[in-house]
């Protein structure tokens, strides 16, 4: 088994040091004809156009970077125009609206004033026209009175004659 091995060891050399001479002699060639620096030269060249064009797609990305973060700018610039005038507006509506206040309290107020004067409007009223009345039902008794002695005046002046 060991020869074995070690038969199979020295074939595996064998054909690496074949292969390695063929690479060698392949290597060797492509040289005299210039291949491998062709290729390397169109490697570079494509390498050099893809920087290129990186380069132009980031100037690109950055330019629109730079447009979208001015419009943004512009755009935060307009919303804080609005806040303030908003906050104008608030403040305006806020003073209104203390000012309403005050006026529904005041006219609430005056309401208690006048529905209390008019309760004693009412009271002074009732009072009066209780007055009137009695004063209507005196004069309804006076005038009867006076009709009674103008009733036994004339009959005592009949008596009299």
């Amino acid at each position: 088994m060991e020869n074995f091995i070690n038969e199979e060891l020295t074939r595996i050399e064998l054909e690496t040091r074949l292969k390695l001479s063929e690479m060698k002699d392949i290597k060797r060639e492509l040289n005299q004809k210039g291949e491998i620096e062709k290729f390397w030269k169109a490697k570079i060249e494509m390498e050099q156009e893809r920087e290129i064009k990186s380069q132009d797609a980031l100037e690109s990305a950055l330019f629109e970077l730079r447009r979208e973060m001015k419009e943004k700018e512009e755009g935060l610039s307009e919303n804080m125009k609005e806040k303030i005038a908003l906050e104008g507006e608030r403040t305006v509506l806020l003073g209104l609206k203390r000012e309403i206040d005050e006026l529904s309290e005041r006219v609430n107020n005056e309401k208690k004033q006048v529905m209390h004067e008019k309760g004693n409007v009412d009271k002074i009223y009732v009072d009066i026209n209780g007055k009137y009345e009695l004063l209507v039902e005196k004069k309804s008794r006076l005038e009867a009175e006076k009709e009674v002695v103008h009733v036994l005046r004339s009959w005592v002046e009949d008596e009299a004659n």
